[in-house]
């Protein structure tokens, strides 16, 4: 009998670690506040939700065995959390503890960080804090910038999660407890300065601060690295 389980989840990765799920999964439900994965619930024939009350509402009703959450705004509950009889899966971009929270690759780069990575971790109700399932290592390059290594991490949880499919369908899946210095980035977190560029810093900090901040052709969540003149405020990009 295959085991049950409910996508959390925005954008393209969620996607398409819902569709590796169902190679040894039956779908439940999707969930995804932006509608990314209702394309997705149509596809396989399961109810879409939005809302965290209704995320909450749909497990009350229809108990699963693994919940997989996957580039997640949503705070899961222990309430939500009772209601899963195996295992309930987060993603994150960063090798845990260091660097929970919100824009993991910003503030890795900023600090200088020449290793980063990617974890599934165990849901619990404090954020980014459950045992460790698997991680992989990624390398830092010199002139990596936020998209760059977002697109890293990317095709690492990719693969990491399709190893991680294959040790539940075997089960196979250990964890560990979370071990090291433990660091946290918040919704409210901004750069010192709030992205402008200060002249007492080092020309390294500086360069750091705006590859950090640089996302591409995506929308920036953080702050811009921004240029106080004489002849105005100008958006620095390299």
């Amino acid at each position: 009998m295959q085991r049950r389980f409910l996508v959390v989840g925005e954008g393209s990765f969620a996607q398409q670690c819902a569709e590796m799920a169902c190679c040894g999964g039956a779908p439940a439900a999707a969930v995804s506040p932006d509608g990314s994965l209702e394309a997705f619930a149509t596809s396989v024939g399961v109810p879409h939700v939005r809302t965290r009350e209704a995320l909450a509402e749909f497990l009350t009703q229809h108990p699963v065995d693994y919940l997989f959450s996957l580039n997640n705004p949503l705070v899961i509950t222990a309430e939500m959390l009772a209601c899963v009889s195996g295992l309930a899966v987060n993603y994150h971009d960063s090798m845990l503890p260091a660097y929970a929270g919100l824009h993991a690759t910003t503030w890795a780069i900023a600090a200088g960080e020449s290793k980063h990575g990617v974890t599934f971790h165990e849901v619990v109700p404090d954020i980014d804090a459950g045992r460790i399932l698997l991680q992989r290592a990624i390398s830092v390059e010199a002139d990596e910038t936020a998209v760059s290594l977002n697109a890293k991490c990317f095709e690492a949880g990719l693969e990491l999660f399709d190893e991680l499919l294959d040790r539940l369908n075997e089960g196979q899946v250990a964890t560990r407890r979370q071990v090291g210095r433990r660091s946290y980035f918040g919704a409210t977190h901004r750069p010192l300065g709030g992205g402008f560029l200060d002249s007492r810093l080092s020309a390294d900090t500086l360069e750091r601060l705006i590859r950090s901040l640089e996302f591409g052709p995506t929308p920036n969540p953080v702050a811009l690295a921004k240029l106080a003149t004489t002849d105005g405020v100008f958006v620095v990009r390299e």
